[in-house]
C-alpha cells in the first residue's frame, strides 16, 4: 500500500500516466490465460480495489501478465517507455532472501530506467 501511495503522489506531482502491474508466477501467457483466467481476474480486481483505497482519485491501468515477476517488470517497463519503476519489497533477509531470491534486486540489476523500491513499513510493536 505504500508504494501505491507513493505512486500516487508521483503521478501527481508530474502528471504522469500510472500503471499497475500484476504477475502471473512461471507460466507463459497463453499457459495462464487457459489455466489461471479466474486467478487473474480475481487478482486484477484486488489490485483495482487497492487502487481506489490507496490512490486517492488518480486514474490507473491494471496490467497483467504471466512470466518471471523480475523479467516481466523489466519487459513491461521497456514497452510502456517507463520512466520510473515504484515497487515494494518483502525486506526479507538472510537464509530466505538466499532461498527465495530478490525480485526488487533482479529488476534494479536490469531496468533500463531507474527504480524506487518501498520497504515494507515496521508496524509499531516492532523492534
Amino acid at each position: 500500500m505504500a508504494a501505491l501511495r507513493i505512486a500516487a503522489s508521483l503521478t501527481r506531482d508530474y502528471n504522469a500516466t500510472l500503471y499497475l502491474l500484476h504477475v502471473v508466477l512461471g507460466l507463459s501467457e497463453k499457459e495462464s490465460d487457459q489455466l489461471y483466467a479466474a486467478e487473474r481476474a480475481e487478482a486484477e480486481n484486488k489490485l483495482k480495489a487497492a487502487a481506489q483505497q490507496c490512490l486517492g482519485g488518480v486514474a490507473a491501468h491494471v496490467i497483467s501478465r504471466a512470466g518471471l515477476p523480475a523479467h516481466v517488470i523489466v519487459d513491461e517497463a521497456l514497452k510502456l517507455n517507463a520512466d520510473l519503476i515504484v515497487m515494494a519489497t518483502h525486506g526479507r533477509k538472510g537464509l530466505q532472501h538466499l532461498i527465495l531470491g530478490s525480485i526488487a534486486e533482479h529488476v534494479i540489476r536490469n531496468s533500463p530506467v531507474p527504480v524506487m523500491t518501498i520497504r515494507p513499513q515496521k508496524a509499531a510493536t516492532d523492534d
